[in-house]
């Protein structure tokens, strides 16, 4: 399997993104209410697509993907594809989250603390990754860092 360029939101794609966010499940339906408008504190986006991959929801500060699966994701040919593209986007050091559509519908708050811990994880990694790497430009003498 091969993936295309690191285009996020690359301008071919935008017909399936728009078409998927028309077609989306209920347990899309229901997750994306919760997820719209930063009600996490984070911003996400709907079918937002990077490469050759369209994301269910992603947030670009934090690189986080989060997926819902129905059941063609138990199919040995889509679960081999799932498991490739993940470790692809892995590679790019983007983070996967995957539930199933019934996690989301029956068990809405589990979910949504799952999704909060991980983005505060996430935001954690973020500041001490950025405290520990050497300043891209280092200050002139007399600056301070």
């Amino acid at each position: 399997m091969t993936f295309g360029k690191l285009f996020d939101n690359h301008p071919l794609l935008t017909t399936r993104r728009r078409q998927l966010r028309r077609e989306s499940t209920k347990a899309e339906q229901v997750l994306w209410q919760e997820l719209r408008d930063k009600k996490l504190g984070y911003k996400f986006r709907r079918q937002y697509s990077f490469g050759d991959c369209i994301f269910d929801f992603y947030c670009t500060e934090l690189r986080l993907d989060v997926e819902l699966d129905g059941p063609v994701h138990i199919q040995p040919v889509q679960s081999q594809h799932d498991h490739v593209r993940d470790a692809w986007l892995r590679r790019q050091k983007i983070y996967i989250l995957r539930f199933k559509n019934d996690e989301v519908l029956f068990n809405r708050d589990i979910v949504l603390k799952r999704i909060q811990g991980v983005c505060e994880s996430l935001i954690k990694i973020k500041h001490l990754s950025a405290d520990t790497q050497p300043h891209l430009n280092p200050p002139l003498r007399g600056e301070e860092v």
